[in-house]
């Protein structure tokens, strides 16, 4: 599908979409996701929040998102096997997870310079060094979250850069992955 048609087909062509994609479980945080969004709100009436995936917790957080009336704000779209289209219908993406391992799908938001605001769980090197990274606290408040996105979101001064040489530059190329490997099992 078109970006454009997703875009029109979801209701998010003229909003400031932030997005998240993930399971629904805890370490993921999706309650912290509702707060930033509250607080959003208070300061751009037209936010759209973009929840990609399922779990446990899925049923949990839409109930949550209902009693804090932010439901007409949110789209759950499951389970996709088009995250690259996911991605590229965000303005930013938002990955406050409480713990977390590499955090592959922060390296394919980047692959799709796409903004990325972290917690201080995200691992420093998931961070391919392309200026699209900013790491936030998740004891600051949702409020800041918030001023951080819409200062991503609507700065539009989008600069290209090459995403194969960050690639390899932070290890995640195969041919570094392959001459690492063969290095460890040649010592």
């Amino acid at each position: 599908m078109q970006l454009k048609g997703l875009k029109k087909q979801k209701g998010l062509e003229s909003s400031l979409v932030i997005g998240h994609i993930g399971r629904f479980i805890e370490p993921k945080n999706h309650r912290f996701l509702l707060e930033i969004l509250k607080s959003l709100l208070r300061k751009h009436s037209n936010v759209k929040l973009l929840l990609v995936g399922d779990g446990d917790l899925r049923k949990q957080i839409e109930e949550e998102a209902r009693a804090k009336g932010l439901w007409q704000h949110i789209k759950f779209v499951g389970i996709r096997d088009d995250v690259h289209t996911m991605l590229h219908s965000m303005d930013v993406f938002v990955f406050p997870s409480i713990y977390e391992g590499l955090g592959l799908v922060l390296l394919e938001a980047q692959a799709s310079q796409v903004p990325c605001i972290v917690s201080e769980a995200i691992q420093p090197e998931a961070d391919l060094n392309m200026n699209l990274v900013s790491r936030l606290s998740l004891t600051d408040h949702p409020d800041l979250w918030a001023d951080k996105i819409l200062e991503l979101g609507t700065n539009k001064e989008n600069q290209k850069v090459n995403v194969t040489e960050a690639f390899e530059a932070s290890g995640y190329a195969l041919p570094v992955g392959i001459s690492k490997l063969m290095n460890l099992y040649q010592t």
